[in-house]
């Protein structure tokens, strides 16, 4: 049978190990910025969590941006200061049309083939406009087929297009909205 004493010994040398291996791992994930605090301008870990909350990495607020923010007194989670180093890059731009010569988004050329920046998808690139990835917070592959093979496990958005006038009345006719059923039905039209 061991000694009690040299139980207690070695029980207290297995904490005092594990608990410098936790706080190696916990300095070790500081050196990452929080992807939520990041892309939403905040945290519901709060102080607790082990990740870092730097104010100049929050993204930039898209409101803001199209000038419809109505929290400008400084409550709005997202950051009104744009920097080009958190902007996704001008899809008018990768298509030879923007014109807009006070464009806040970054006028970065990225390969079409370049996969999406993993650290931009977490709110913040370090590279800024200097990174070889996209940009981007629109899922390429349903921006190009319209579906996406990793459907709600994805990250990514998917927008889903707005439709044109002659599109919306041609889609009137094959499936007219409810409150139109009944005149329809009527009129045949």
């Amino acid at each position: 049978l061991p000694d009690p004493v040299c139980l207690s010994l070695f029980s207290r040398a297995v904490q005092r190990s594990l608990a410098i291996i936790r706080q190696a791992k916990q300095k070790k994930k500081k050196k990452e910025y929080c992807m939520y605090y990041n892309r939403f301008g905040k945290c519901n870990r709060g102080e607790s969590c082990p990740y870092i909350h730097d104010p100049e990495k929050v993204a930039v607020c898209t409101r803001f941006l199209r000038g419809t923010c109505k929290k400008t007194d400084g409550t709005c989670s997202f950051s009104h200061k744009v920097s080009k180093d958190k902007m996704p890059v001008c899809s008018y731009f990768l298509k030879g049309i923007c014109s807009n010569s006070n464009c806040p988004y970054s006028h970065v050329y990225v390969s079409r083939k370049a996969e999406v920046c993993q650290d931009f998808l977490k709110g913040y690139c370090p590279m800024g406009e200097k990174c070889k990835k996209k940009h981007t917070l629109v899922c390429p592959d349903f921006a190009k087929k319209g579906v996406c093979p990793r459907g709600a496990r994805c990250k990514l958005l998917h927008p889903q297009k707005k439709r044109h006038a002659r599109e919306a009345e041609a889609g009137d006719r094959s499936d007219p909205p409810s409150k139109w059923r009944r005149v329809w039905e009527e009129t045949g039209r």
